[in-house]
């Protein structure tokens, strides 16, 4: 046999081949969903197969005749599926039919669940590809994530915590753990565009945010880390990574971390005296979750408990702020990947074998089935809010750029539930490459048995309030921005009008106002308020802190409320007059503090005294501390602050003061003055044991009793210590 002969012969091998897996292909891929024949990669099969069906046929008939038709006709319908494969192929699928401002809105009475939709998101404000501080600060905000915070604030969640809102998502101490999901990469993994709007979101806290933020995942075993791949943005260049580095370059306590790392990592809890950053896991219910050291270094995080305390010895779950925020996904075990699925990462998946019988065991047996492993581990790392990421859906798996359609909508809910029923139902299904999987509502399909057995557990075993049924859920669109009435006018509370004798340093208070999302405070030192000593509009809370104000003078203000629609009128104004009160200025430290109440009057109350402080104050006591809310002169305090910072407090002298003590150690306050050490006496005399010692990062030997500070000091008897800050004053 020629070469040339047994080369043909394999070509023609080879083309057989092709076209019978071409073939296959369009079997195995569109029996089940039709719909699938237009995307691209069936589009390029669809030629091959029919040349395989035509010389498969060729071949059974051996007739001449036959050959020299099915030869014709292969020729037409080549040609025809030519035409057909351009003619549609501007028409991948019913993706690119999908219409997002065709997503349903409702309202019902009472609803379990709100479910918020932005159809149709406008492109973001710049990139943070550079990943320094070269970046403008006006590229930092995000359009879309700002007007979905707008329609949460419409129907009462607001994104910040304030005096005002107190029921808000985030506040200004908290540990806030943004829970992307970053296990896959480009347009599967959650929009790094979004995340910025968020995280500038964050960090604009009306009362100034100091806590930190950590962007998390754990990639488990499929990719490398949260990294330079993860690029789902207007800007393929601006990775998660670039979104992080840009704010820490600014100075903003934002950082990464990638919890597969702590997956081989077992332990115990800050409790229980461990301190190392590892996995929890109990092998009785299969439950899982970090515990980990923030990149700071400053904190420590239990994903279930909250923020340890070492000093105290105790968790503190309020300033622990988890917000969810998945990418809207087809799954080919769960069905979907959106809000509640996406809690599996939040586990570890180490070592299946062993914890769960197998890979499949652990997905089949655990995490999807009654079992609902996901949940019971979401039940106790419950996210504050779920926002859903669908500016590009997947329709089918987590790889294929040709299954991703651009849908454009962003989802929240405080109901990771609702949210995820909706966007399966709304958004994914009517696009998705398998919607049997996808539909929530469709009778064993997969995703609805997924859901189904989640939200059993959610919300008949843990008690959390969430839902798939329709008839308890409102679901809002950006009409509701339309929909806000006119704010109401302020109240004023305090201080009275025509109150006197009030302190230099105080705070302005008024009622909350229905439908306000700001308030404009004006202060002024006449009637018609020309000449404005405060003219602020951007308050979201209904309290301002006044401080150096003058002695003896007389102060007028008011307020009006402001939202989307307009502006109520102004307030009818109030006004006080100060007496002669004085002022001093506390230095605290970040942590725990020793510090005392130095004047005689005024507001006694912690939380208004020293606002700031992130703990309860604790007073000593006959060997045990005890928590107070109210402080007393001549007592000292341990307070916690987050940071460093200087504190003015006002009010009248207390330049004397007789303060008792019992044998033993003594912790006691001060006075409005500085006092001498040297100069202090007791009754009886001679009772004071040693020197007196304050708190500042450490024990020292103190040489002056500073106001608002305190001091240890051991007596050998019960007694009386006089502070007198008058020789001070004369000096």
């Amino acid at each position: 046999m020629r070469a040339d002969e047994h080369s043909d012969k394999k070509d023609r091998r080879y083309w057989h081949y092709v076209g019978l897996i071409s073939f296959l292909w369009l079997i195995l891929r569109s029996v089940e969903n039709p719909k699938r024949l237009t995307y691209p990669c069936q589009r390029a099969a669809l030629p091959l197969a029919i040349n395989w069906i035509i010389s498969l046929l060729v071949f059974i008939t051996g007739s001449i005749l036959i050959r020299k038709f099915i030869k014709t006709s292969a020729v037409i319908i080549l040609a025809a599926g030519i035409v057909w494969f351009t003619v549609t192929l501007t028409d991948n699928s019913n993706a690119e039919l999908f219409g997002a401002s065709d997503l349903p809105v409702w309202e019902v009475s009472n609803p379990i669940s709100k479910v918020f939709v932005l159809d149709s998101i406008p492109p973001t404000k710049g990139s943070l590809a550079a990943g320094d501080a070269t970046v403008p600060d006006s590229c930092l905000s995000d359009p879309a994530i700002d007007t979905l915070c707008l329609m949460l604030a419409s129907k009462g969640t607001y994104i910040h915590k304030t005096l005002a809102h107190p029921g808000g998502i985030v506040g200004a101490d908290n540990i806030v753990i943004i829970k992307g999901n970053f296990q896959w990469t480009g347009k599967v993994s959650t929009s790094t565009d979004r995340i910025k709007g968020l995280i500038w979101q964050i960090l604009s806290h009306p009362n100034s945010f100091n806590g930190e933020i950590l962007v998390c995942d754990n990639t488990q075993y499929y990719s490398n880390t949260i990294d330079q791949n993860d690029n789902n943005s207007e800007d393929t260049s601006q990775s998660i990574i670039d979104v992080v580095n840009t704010f820490h370059a600014k100075g903003y306590p934002v950082y990464t971390m990638d919890w597969k790392y702590l997956n081989p990592v077992d332990g115990l809890e800050y409790s229980q005296g461990d301190y190392k950053s590892c996995y929890m896991y109990d092998a009785s219910t299969k439950v899982s979750y970090p515990k980990f050291r923030s990149p700071s270094g400053k904190h420590l995080i239990s994903l279930r408990y909250g923020i340890w305390d070492s000093l105290a010895a105790r968790y503190d779950s309020s300033r622990l702020c988890i917000i969810n925020f998945p990418v809207l996904k087809h799954h080919s075990m769960a069905g979907a990947t959106i809000a509640v699925k996406n809690w599996i990462g939040v586990m570890s998946t180490d070592r299946p074998d062993l914890r769960y019988g197998g890979w499949d065991a652990m997905h089949y047996t655990y995490l999807f089935s009654q079992y609902a492993l996901v949940t019971r581990i979401m039940a106790v790392t419950y996210p504050r809010l779920s926002i859903v990421d669908a500016a590009w859906t997947s329709r089918w798996g987590n790889i294929s750029p040709d299954l991703v359609s651009n849908t454009k909508v962003l989802l929240a809910s405080t109901d990771p539930v609702s949210v995820s029923w909706y966007a399966a139902k709304y958004i994914l299904t009517p696009i998705a490459a398998r919607p049997l999987e996808t539909d929530p509502d469709l009778p064993d399909g997969k995703y609805h048995n997924s859901l189904t057995n989640w939200t059993t557990f959610l919300h008949d075993s843990a008690g959390l309030p969430c839902t798939m049924d329709s008839n308890n859920i409102s679901v809002y669109g950006r009409e509701t921005l339309l929909q806000t009435n006119f704010p109401a006018m302020p109240v004023l509370s305090s201080p009275i009008s025509g109150a006197a004798n009030q302190l230099t340093v105080l705070n302005l208070n008024w009622n909350t106002s229905s439908y306000a999302i700001y308030y404009h405070l004006q202060v002024s030192l006449d009637t018609l308020f020309s000449n404005l000593l405060v003219n602020d509009s951007t308050l979201t809370v209904p309290t301002y802190n006044l401080e150096q104000l003058l002695n003896s003078t007389t102060y007028y203000w008011r307020v009006r409320a402001i939202n989307s629609v307009g502006s109520s009128d102004f307030s009818v104004s109030w006004n006080f007059t100060t007496g002669n009160s004085i002022t001093r200025t506390i230095q605290m430290n970040a942590g725990w503090n020793m510090i005392s109440l130095p004047f005689t009057d005024g507001d006694s109350l912690l939380t208004n005294i020293f606002p700031t402080a992130i703990s309860d104050a604790f007073a000593y006591s006959s060997g045990n501390y005890q928590f107070k809310d109210t402080l007393q002169n001549g007592v000292g305090y341990w307070v916690k602050f987050s940071d460093a910072q200087s504190i003015m407090i006002a009010g009248t002298p207390n330049i004397i003061d007789s303060i008792e003590v019992t044998t033993g150690w003594n912790l006691i306050g001060s006075i409005s003055n500085p006092v001498l050490v040297s100069g202090i006496i007791s009754i009886p005399t001679g009772i004071i044991s040693g020197d007196f010692f304050g708190y500042q990062n450490g024990y020292a030997a103190a040489d002056t009793i500073e106001p608002g500070k305190a001091y240890w000091v051991k007596v050998s008897d019960n007694g009386m210590i006089i502070l007198d800050g008058s020789n001070l004053i004369k000096k």
